[in-house]
C-alpha cells in the first residue's frame, strides 16, 4: 500500500495550534489516517453554499470539525488547507480564502518566471 505524505499550509498550522487540546488530537488521528488513503477517507467538496471548493476534500474530525484538504495523485501529496468548525461554514471560507491567496501568489510567480524566460 502506498503512503501518501501530508503537507500542512502555515495557516492550517496556525488553525490547529488554536485547536483545544482533545480537538487537536482529533485532527492529528485523522491526518495519519490521510496518509493511507486520503481519497476514499474523505469527501469530496464541490460548489457548497456558493464557496467553490471543487477537486477538494473535507473529512469530519470531530463534532462541528473539518479538514480540508486536496490531493495531488502524481506526487503522492496531500495538503491541508483548512481546520476548522464547520458553523456558519467558517472553514470552507478559510480554506476558499487562503486558495485564492495561493492562487494569486503562485501565479505571480509564474509570470515572473515566463519574464525572465522570454529575455
Amino acid at each position: 500500500m502506498m503512503k501518501w505524505k501530508v503537507d500542512w499550509l502555515p495557516e492550517a498550522l496556525k488553525d490547529l495550534d488554536d485547536l483545544d487540546n482533545s480537538i487537536r488530537i482529533k485532527v492529528l488521528k485523522a491526518a495519519l489516517k490521510l496518509e493511507m488513503d486520503p481519497i476514499n477517507y474523505g469527501e469530496p467538496l464541490g460548489n457548497k453554499m456558493g464557496l467553490e471548493l471543487t477537486g477538494f476534500y473535507k473529512k469530519r474530525v470531530a463534532d462541528g470539525y473539518r479538514i480540508v484538504y486536496f490531493v495531488k495523485e502524481q506526487q503522492v501529496y496531500v495538503a491541508a488547507v483548512a481546520v476548522g468548525k464547520r458553523t456558519r461554514s467558517e472553514v470552507y471560507k478559510s480554506a476558499l480564502q487562503r486558495i485564492n491567496e495561493h492562487r494569486a501568489d503562485t501565479n505571480e510567480e509564474l509570470k515572473k518566471l515566463m519574464a525572465l524566460i522570454k529575455k
